[in-house]
């Protein structure tokens, strides 16, 4: 009502105000529309500041404190803090870094949430350790160095990680194994949780991590293999549905290699292992059995040898159980499962790798399929020789060998011998670009930790291969036989392949089960007649000598010939100490042929005792004694040789001792 009130009086003032308004003045108009607007603006901001103001929020009426109660009370005590340690001086004999921390402060700053102050922390032990080692790795420090830097392996910045495995590397150069035994279980703990991580970069530096443990104590390792293995199996597999047991080859995606080189690491680190391993074994069992040599004045035999005070090993000290046949029961029943898992592992990454026309005129490879190769058969190589190894030490039958055979004699004979010999592709020297992406390969192959350079004809592989299909493939194929007596017979005329590789590809031919191949016979042939430029071969010669099939191998001419060409042996300046014993051996069968070659050149083996060097053992003097005592046979045989001997022991370079022995022969003779 009031709104319609005021309209209407705004409607008489401008009909008042028109009607009273000259028509002829030009501004008529403006000035009516400026008083209409002048007054409707003002009643609107009355009325949007009445509108305001009730929109706000209304406050309290302000209320004080009593009296009394809003002083603040200033009576209060003041004490210092004072820290004693940082004003403590740093003693002299303490060894601080370039940065004045010590051991105890480094180790706190490892545990940083920054990582660029535990990156400096590592780098401040690794002075520490590389300046004073004595000091700083002694019985109070190393566990705590030890645990605190092997924690940083699993760190999630790969500087701090690779900084870390380095300071790991420098300390087990300069401790020995003695004492990093009893730290062993903490530095396998976080190896372990490394290889398994959800992170691929984790698992990566976890396998340099490995590296540094495998340098320095090998025989640790071997020790500790049940607790390693099964990691590798979780890096390159996973385990099948429950419908199918077994394992399956995985493939990292999140990882930065492609999946072959991810396997060569992988695998490369496992035939390392696996080498330490059967060396672990091959050195107990040769240590098993001792010589033990008594003197003529000794009133005891020393049937123990060596320092009492020395450390024992014990690695199985805190197993439960004094039952020895259970204990062996089950490492059997462990090694069964570690062939049933392995092999179908290695053949699976051989298949998914191998060249699509392999087998056909044509085998040639890549370089990361022969590096992968290399792998795979080395892995088989040594876990064939630790389970025939450990098959002698525990007097077992020959079981966990036969279940090899079973489940890969098939897979080796279709996957990896149809592609028999191998070599690898040659770049044309003039394709720059394939030459630049040769030498990119051949260094990722290297940084990935390939046990020896490939070469371009693949001698390492293919003898693996002949090595393994003397073991495995029995009874063997003819054509196979055949292939791999010739490539064994080029290697041996060739003068680019060494000694040491061939040796266990010899030794299985000519002493194992393949002795009974046909054309082996032509091949020891072939082994004479290049041992004059392969010295090395001579104890597989003196192997023959020591088995009971030596009648077998008598009737050969050629092993006769070699018999007769053993004083000429004995004449050089380094004889191998089989050589001396398998003279020993014919003598005492009384073998014509070496006996009346002795007799013509008695004096030059003498007189050349006197500069001998005996290789293969550690008591020379006894060696030579040993060698001096064929002059009984030799005058048994022909007694006019007495008295050259006699004339020749007088040599004054001949160590007094040894004439002595001789002249006693002499004496017993006469």
């Amino acid at each position: 009502m009031s709104e319609m009130l005021w309209t209407l009086q705004m409607i008489s003032v401008y009909l008042y105000t028109v009607q009273w308004l000259p028509n002829s003045h030009p501004n008529a108009c403006h000035r009516v529309s400026l008083v209409h607007w002048s007054i409707m603006g003002k009643k609107n901001r009355s009325k949007k500041f009445e509108r305001e103001e009730k929109s706000k929020v209304k406050l309290k009426k302000k209320q004080l404190l009593p009296k009394g109660q809003n002083v603040t009370d200033t009576t209060f005590k003041v004490k210092k803090i004072v820290i004693r340690e940082q004003l403590k001086a740093p003693s002299s004999e303490e060894p601080l870094s370039s940065r004045k921390l010590n051991v105890k402060e480094l180790l706190t700053r490892l545990q940083h949430h920054n990582s660029s102050m535990r990156q400096d922390a590592i780098r401040g032990l690794a002075e520490l350790v590389a300046n004073f080692s004595s000091e700083v790795l002694d019985g109070v420090h190393l566990p705590q160095v030890i645990e605190n830097v092997t924690r940083l392996s699993l760190e999630c910045e790969s500087a701090v990680r690779r900084e870390a495995v380095k300071l790991l590397g420098s300390i087990f150069k300069k401790v020995d194994e003695v004492h990093i035994l009893p730290l062993m279980n903490v530095l396998f703990s976080y190896m372990c949780c490394a290889m398994t991580h959800i992170n691929h970069a984790i698992q990566e530096d976890s396998l340099l991590l490995l590296d540094a443990v495998l340098d320095s104590y090998p025989k640790l390792m071997a020790h500790h293999i049940h607790t390693v293995l099964p990691k590798f199996f979780d890096m390159i597999s996973r385990l099948r549905s429950d419908s199918k047991p077994g394992r399956m080859l995985t493939v990292n995606l999140g990882s930065r290699l492609t999946s072959v080189r991810w396997r060569i690491q992988v695998l490369t680190r496992l035939h390392k292992l696996m080498s330490s391993l059967s060396a672990a074994v091959d050195t107990g069992f040769k240590d098993a059995c001792k010589t033990v040599s008594v003197k003529s004045e000794q009133q005891h035999v020393p049937l123990f040898e060596g320092d009492v005070n020395s450390v024992c090993d014990l690695p199985n000290i805190l197993q439960h159980g004094s039952d020895s046949s259970s204990t062996t029961a089950d490492e059997k029943e462990v090694l069964q499962n570690y062939v049933i898992t392995l092999v179908p592992l290695l053949f699976e990454t051989w298949v998914e790798v191998a060249p699509a026309g392999y087998g056909d005129d044509d085998n040639s490879l890549g370089e990361e399929n022969a590096a992968l190769l290399q792998c795979i058969l080395g892995i088989m190589s040594y876990m064939w020789k630790y389970l025939k190894n450990w098959e002698a030490m525990q007097l077992e039958s020959e079981t966990l060998t036969l279940l090899f055979r079973q489940q890969s004699s098939s897979d080796f004979r279709q996957h990896l011998m149809s592609g028999f010999p191998y070599s690898i592709n040659k770049l044309p020297s003039s394709d720059k670009r394939e030459q630049r992406e040769h030498r990119r390969n051949m260094q990722l192959l290297t940084k990935s930790g390939v046990p020896a350079a490939v070469d371009a004809d693949c001698v390492q592989q293919n003898l693996a291969l002949c090595y393994l299909a003397c073991c495995l493939l029995q009874p063997v194929d003819s054509q196979v036989s055949e292939m791999v007596l010739q490539y064994v017979r080029k290697c041996l005329e060739s003068r680019t392949v060494d000694d040491a590789e061939l040796l266990p590809v010899l030794r299985e031919l000519l002493l194992g089960e393949a002795k009974t191949w046909r054309g082996v016979p032509e091949l020891l042939n072939v082994v004479v007649a290049v041992i004059g430029r392969r010295a090395k071969l001579v104890h597989i010669l003196c192997e023959l000598l020591s088995r009971s099939e030596i009648s077998y191998w008598q009737r050969s001419p050629s092993f006769k010939k070699w018999i007769g060409l053993l004083p000429d042996e004995l004449c050089k300046e380094h004889v191998p100490y089989k050589v001396v014993q398998a003279v020993h051996q014919l003598l005492s069968q009384k073998n014509v042929l070496l006996l009346e070659q002795l007799c013509h050149k008695i004096h030059k083996i003498i007189d050349n005792l006197a500069y001998i060097t005996i290789t293969g053992t550690e008591n020379t003097l006894e060696a030579k004694k040993y060698l001096g005592s064929s002059v009984y046979w030799v005058m048994n045989h022909d007694g006019r040789v007495a008295p050259v001997v006699q004339k020749h022991i007088q040599n004054d370079k001949l160590d007094k001792e040894l004439k002595v022995h001789i002249a006693q022969i002499l004496d017993l003779y006469n």
